[in-house]
């Protein structure tokens, strides 16, 4: 039996709670887990203190930032309204300001104050619940004032990737148990934690394994199976749990009264991501959809999957030359059938029909959250709003999206450090390099190159580096560009940018980094290939709204946290300066 204790902030009142669980088992509403010491706050819209100065310390500590001029209109570069399924999306900016936009990307209302961690939930009373960049939970109302929180008081204990409102007015998240492995938790908005579910003594088969992900499946989304149809199978019995393990390329089902994991599906899984149960009136209705990240694919191209729980028979599927998302893409079944998908790493949320045909894209400047879409009237607030009106945008008939992991050329762990003319730089690990890429219409490469030993105007031979290119199949490679290093010219290392043809470009192909060894047997090293994409939007990054990265910081994570963040650090500097020739 494991004891905790729980602070509850009631108003100005504390009161303390001793309390004692067994895990996966319900609780009473005065019980937490282990580690779980944590304060529920009401928050100003009840009534209720915060503390002395906390909204004024929260002032200065976010900057507000207004989105009403965002050109975010001039993103959408896909639209047909009569074949789309229209609302509203509730999006991230720069991953961590909450906005709501229209089906033509004009933004109709966001909470400047508020920044975003992980997961974003617009709720029908227009309150937002969220992971909050302090490693929180929030929930405020529709003017952006805080109405509800809970805050971990343990710095191992936090909440990461998904939380959830469920219809009994409880929370589910997700928890980090540090360094033991990830929970699943439910919390009363007045009692805290009231249940909760571990993984590593329902899920991990062996504890004393050498796998990380042995001892952390990194656990993605959990949600609360819906009512349906197909009552007759009792391991997807309302109520029970599906739950993403990302670091075990699994999807699963959690008997919610016994603990038990009743079902399992990981069949070519690699990073499976947000598994939604598609509730009765929608179409595929009692199947399951989500994104395969497919992260060992020698392609690196995603897929959308839907599958049958009852069957394990894959239902559909959706995939596309130029998508790909590494991890935390989002789908959304809609009712008219399309899916509403997320490319994380690709800038860009789209919506395909059942026939795959595109009929929305939003791509913005940035790396994106899970776009969500909701009805016009899904909230009072929304439903009050002028209807939006609904402008078809026209695809230009240009080169397709590229989605970036798919000309990131140097994958992790596939660089080093070596010291070159006296600078520290990022080469390449081996040569030669190959990787099989998709590069965007007007890409342009940047380069660099040079002898890590030598010292200018020494006699060694030149040595020379070439990047080629090659249809897949195909034996010929085309040279994209030669370049030499003379140390006799004076020079050990030299930058270089170069455009790519139209002809190599929104197509497959195998990309090459070659070089040869100088006459003295030194070798010349290459830096990563940077590939960059033409411009098709006309406003830059650097000219869009700022926000502050993760605003509280490592200040929130407590003191211990940023001395491990501090220690890993050195440690893995530690080892580049080892590997440094």
């Amino acid at each position: 039996m494991k004891q905790s204790h729980l602070a509850l902030i009631v108003g100005a009142g504390v009161v303390a709670v001793l309390a004692a669980f067994f895990l996966g088992r319900q609780m009473p509403a005065d019980r937490a887990p282990d580690g779980a010491d944590g304060q529920v706050v009401a928050g100003d819209a009840q009534g209720q203190a915060t503390g002395p100065g906390r909204r004024q310390r929260e002032a200065e500590e976010i900057r507000a930032v207004d989105l009403s001029d965002l050109p975010s209109d001039d993103w959408v570069e896909v639209y047909s309204p009569d074949e789309a399924w229209n609302g509203y999306n509730l999006a991230l900016y720069d991953r961590r300001l909450p906005m709501i936009v229209d089906m033509n990307g004009r933004v109709v209302h966001h909470w400047p104050l508020v920044r975003v961690r992980e997961r974003v939930q617009l709720t029908p009373e227009g309150h937002l619940l969220y992971i909050a960049s302090d490693r929180s939970i929030q929930e405020v109302d529709w003017d952006g004032e805080k109405v509800w929180e809970y805050r971990s008081n343990n710095p191992k204990y936090w909440p990461h990737h998904d939380v959830r409102r469920l219809e009994d007015g409880q929370i589910l998240a997700i928890f980090r148990n540090h360094p033991k492995s990830d929970e699943i938790v439910k919390i009363d908005p007045e009692d805290g934690i009231v249940w909760t579910w571990s993984a590593l003594d329902h899920l991990i088969d062996d504890s004393s394994s050498e796998d990380k992900h042995a001892k952390n499946p990194n656990l993605q989304s959990v949600q609360v199976i819906p009512d349906h149809g197909r009552t007759d199978d009792k391991r997807f019995r309302p109520g029970n749990l599906l739950v993403a393990a990302h670091g075990m390329d699994l999807i699963f089902v959690v008997d919610h009264q016994s603990g038990e994991v009743v079902w399992r599906y990981d069949t070519d899984l690699g990073g499976p991501n947000d598994p939604t149960w598609i509730p009765d009136g929608l179409p595929g209705a009692g199947h399951i959809l989500l994104v395969n990240h497919r992260r060992s694919d020698a392609n690196r191209r995603s897929m959308v999957l839907e599958i049958d729980p009852f069957t394990d028979q894959i239902h559909r599927t959706y995939e596309d030359t130029f998508f790909s998302t590494p991890f935390k893409g989002g789908a959304q079944k809609l009712p008219n059938g399309n899916i509403l998908v997320t490319s994380i790493k690709g800038w860009r949320s789209f919506e395909i029909d059942e026939r795959d045909g595109l009929v929305w894209q939003w791509s913005v400047l940035y790396a994106q959250m899970a776009t969500a879409r909701y009805p016009y009237d899904y909230c009072p607030q929304l439903a009050a709003l002028e209807p939006p009106s609904q402008v078809a945008v026209q695809a230009s008939g240009g080169a397709p999206h590229v989605d970036r992991p798919l000309y990131s050329f140097a994958t992790e762990g596939e660089t080093r450090e070596v010291v070159i003319d006296g600078e520290s730089r990022q080469v390449l690990a081996e040569y030669p390099h190959c990787e099989k890429v998709a590069l965007p219409s007007g890409s342009t490469v940047q380069l660099g190159y040079g002898y890590p030993f030598g010292t200018p105007g020494s006699s060694q031979a030149q040595a020379a580096v070439q990047v080629t290119v090659a249809r897949p199949g195909s034996t010929a490679k085309a040279a994209l560009f030669e370049g030499k290093i003379d140390p006799e010219d004076g020079e050990l290392w030299n930058e270089v940018e170069f455009a790519v043809p139209d002809q190599y470009t929104a197509t497959p192909l195998r990309m090459c980094v070659e070089t040869t060894v100088g006459g003295d047997g030194s070798t010349l090293w290459s830096s990563d290939l940077r590939i960059r994409p033409g411009d098709s939007i006309q406003v830059k990054r650097q000219d869009l709204p700022k926000l502050e990265r993760d605003v509280t910081g490592r200040k929130a994570r407590g003191r211990q946290h940023a001395k491990e963040d501090d220690e890993a650090r050195g440690k893995r500097g530690r080892r580049r300066q080892q590997e440094t020739p």
